[in-house]
This record gives structure tokens, C-alpha cells and sequence, in this order.
């Protein structure tokens, strides 16, 4: 990512903590996670956001731009609460933020500019590694440290290891289907 890039992913950061929302999230992370995950009687409120920011963002990112987005931030922390007056102050931000953007992404789009290409593939390779840099982390701690482990930890890898197997699972045959075309 460019710097640039990262610029305005650490300005969206900061709106969704102004906001009430966890540091590592970015404003659509948090509505995509709401808005598709949601307690379900809230869910018509974050629907409304997620349909807002996903329009903004489509010539950039394409469809779904804010479950992505959450898929993206999936191993993070997403709670809901706060005080009604953060929510007024959210959706003051999006709309804000969103009637620029929605104009300059459009201005692009008309001038050529299009959707990233199978960027759901790239994404899901890139959590992958993630998630394999953490494991090496967790390992050399064992390794380097007089760590000890209980019960608890045990039944979480044991449950890191059943999640990856599926995962696994779910991949096998569409590398198969990719072979056959």
C-alpha cells in the first residue's frame, strides 16, 4: 500500500475512534461487520451506512466494498454500544466524508478508471499470511521463552487447527474447478 494509501487508512481509523469505534477498524470494517453480523434488530441502521459508503466506493473497490472491508479486519474486535450521540456523530462523518468521495471516485470512473480486479483472491492470500506470521510469532515464543501453557490455551489451538483444516477444505476443490477451465 502506498503511502498515501495508508495516510487515509489511518484518517478513517481515527473517524471510527471519534466515533466510539475499536483503533484498528476502519469506518467500513465497522459497518460491514454491523450491518451483515449485527444484533439483528440494529441491522436496518448499519444497512442504511453500509449502502452509503459501498455506492461511494465502487468505482474503486466494486461491490461490497464494506463487508470487504470487515473480512479484511475479520480478526479484530467489533462492539457495539456507546451513547446515541457517537452514532449521530458516526453518521455525520460518513455523509461528510462520503459527498466528496462519492464525487471524486465518480469523476475517476468516468475518466477510465475501474473496480480492482480480483481483489477478493489477493485479500484472502494476504489474511492467510497474517495469520501464518502470527502462528510464527506464537511458536517463537514457546521456543525463546519459559511461556507456559494451560487447558484453555490448548482447546484454542486445537480449535485454530479444526478452522484452518476447513478452510483447507473449502479451498481444495476450487483449486480443482480453477485447473479444469
Amino acid at each position: 500500500m502506498s503511502f498515501i494509501g495508508k495516510f487515509l487508512v489511518a484518517i478513517d481509523q481515527l473517524g471510527n475512534v471519534l466515533a466510539g469505534g475499536n483503533p484498528d477498524n476502519t469506518i467500513s470494517a465497522r459497518v460491514g461487520y454491523f450491518a451483515n453480523f449485527g444484533v439483528r434488530r440494529y441491522r436496518w441502521y448499519w444497512k442504511i451506512l453500509e449502502k452509503i459508503i459501498d455506492i461511494t466506493f465502487y468505482p474503486l473497490d466494486g461491490k461490497r466494498h464494506c463487508l470487504q472491508a470487515y473480512y479484511n479486519d475479520a480478526g479484530e474486535e467489533f462492539k457495539p454500544g456507546g451513547y446515541a450521540w457517537i452514532y449521530f456523530f458516526l453518521n455525520i462523518l460518513i455523509i461528510l466524508s462520503c459527498i466528496p468521495l462519492f464525487v471524486l471516485f465518480y469523476l475517476l470512473f468516468l475518466l477510465g478508471v475501474r473496480p480492482k480486479e480480483n481483489i477478493k483472491l489477493t485479500n484472502l492470500k494476504r489474511r492467510l499470511q497474517a495469520s501464518d506470521r502470527k502462528l510464527a510469532g506464537i511458536k517463537s515464543e514457546f521456543k525463546f521463552t519459559d511461556l507456559l501453557a494451560d487447558e484453555e490455551a490448548l482447546a484454542l489451538a486445537e480449535a485454530v487447527i479444526q478452522k484452518a483444516k476447513k478452510i483447507k477444505k473449502k479451498i481444495e476443490p476450487r483449486i480443482a474447478k480453477e485447473s479444469n477451465l
